[in-house]
């Protein structure tokens, strides 16, 4: 589907488009995911709000997208819904992981429907994914902030290189594509495993969220502008990005 093509057309279009092509609809498994999933969540139990609020993340790989989610989160006594866990289940069960987003979706809306806050610790850089949400939560009369992340690419590569990725995990327990790598995979411990995955994921979404301009010595990526981003957190400078993660939090709830 073209970007620019379905970034302006209206969501009932949008939805339409993904209900003839499958997008939306639940395999048995993907159910049987969802349920557990949504379980795991506790919904009953904590604080409520009467006016519950949707913050949508939007990011690239190793940018702090989780970590900014979960400092959110906090702030507004939100529920994480972590997109990853839904995409490790839903393999572990067997199932595909097209419709990962679609069950992230669902418990956020059973999540609002308890009076919870929600965080979607997951990249909506996708316009079907993100109109799909917004169109939702026009139903039910929930607001949405889409929160962008960004971070300086060299820092994002030291995280990749840096990170812990345990055994089970998303990115230890995926497979590589390359022949070659797959003759050795086996003999990797699950950190280098991990990293290598993740950084293919990495290189494989760069071009959602930067630009390339050349010029006669070279080129340099760009970082896109975003106009459906409500607020953008730079957390290149670890020290400093909790402060404005509160402050962004603060706004949120007085909107």
């Amino acid at each position: 589907m073209v970007y620019w093509l379905t970034e302006w057309m209206p969501a009932p279009i949008i939805m339409f488009m993904a209900r003839i092509t499958g997008k939306t609809k639940l395999t048995a498994i993907e159910e049987r995911v969802q349920k557990e999933f949504i379980a795991s969540l506790h919904l009953d139990e904590g604080s409520k709000t009467s006016q519950q609020k949707i913050v949508a993340m939007v990011g690239l790989l190793s940018s702090g997208n989780s970590s900014v989610a979960r400092a959110l989160a906090d702030a507004l006594s939100a529920v994480v819904i972590e997109g990853e866990v839904i995409h490790t289940q839903l393999r572990e069960a067997g199932g595909s992981q097209d419709r990962a987003w679609k069950i992230a979706e669902n418990a956020a809306l059973a999540a609002t429907e308890r009076g919870k806050n929600v965080v979607l610790d997951a990249d909506f850089i996708a316009v079907e994914k993100r109109k799909s949400l917004l169109h939702m939560a026009k139903d039910v009369g929930k607001d949405v902030f889409f929160v962008r992340v960004v971070c300086h690419l060299e820092m994002i590569d030291y995280r990749l290189l840096t990170a812990s990725y345990p055994e089970g995990s998303f990115f230890s327990g995926a497979n590589p594509t390359c022949e070659k790598l797959k003759e050795i995979w086996d003999t990797l411990d699950g950190n280098t495993r991990g990293m290598l995955i993740k950084k293919k994921e990495m290189q494989r979404r760069l071009l959602n969220h930067y630009q390339w301009k050349g010029g006669r010595h070279g080129g340099k990526l760009f970082l896109k502008k975003m106009t459906f981003v409500d607020f953008e957190i730079d957390t290149t400078n670890e020290k400093t990005w909790p402060a404005e993660a509160k402050h962004i939090a603060k706004q949120i709830r007085l909107r």
